[in-house]
């Protein structure tokens, strides 16, 4: 039994090893490390990410990042009456974001404050889902002007209210 625990380690380190390697054949290293610069990102986390949105350059905003990702409702209205708002189903960005962003409420920061904002007035699930597509937001605006996520920034500030 032990033997097969450490077989499945080694063969995830294996795999670890294989994807960072792909990183840096493709120069995106430091794409990975400013990712990391965001409360609740794991390396591993910053690599799926990178991988599933493959580039930003087919994508003119982050609203349209968002809704890409399914983290946007749909704004639809028939005859002038509002229909029920529904994301779609997603991927694995949409996935992801939700866990990094669930872990980024549990650590002090901007969006923590801001999970606790909204998780007055809806249910966690939902405020954690919405903390989510604040957080691709800024993940759309790190990778675009190639800048970390820094605490006391204007658009840190802007999603703790």
């Amino acid at each position: 039994m032990i033997g097969v625990r450490l077989d499945a380690r080694r063969h995830v380190e294996d795999m670890d090893r294989r994807l960072e390697d792909g990183f840096k054949a493709r120069g995106e290293n430091g794409k990975i490390d400013l990712l990391m610069t965001l409360p609740g990102m794991t390396r591993i986390a910053a690599m799926i990410i990178l991988a599933e949105l493959g580039g930003l350059s087919r994508l003119k905003s982050a609203k349209e990042l968002s809704s890409w990702a399914g983290l946007r409702p749909d704004d639809s209205e028939s005859a002038g009456t509002p229909e029920v708002a529904r994301t779609r189903k997603g991927n694995k960005l949409k996935r992801i974001i939700y866990e990094a962003a669930l872990a980024a409420t549990k650590s002090e920061g901007c969006f923590k404050r801001r999970f606790k904002s909204l998780k007055r007035g809806m249910s966690s699930a939902k405020a954690v889902f919405v903390a989510s597509g604040k957080m691709l937001g800024s993940i759309y605006q790190m990778l675009t002007k190639s800048e970390p996520c820094e605490e006391h920034s204007r658009d840190c500030e802007r999603l703790a209210t």
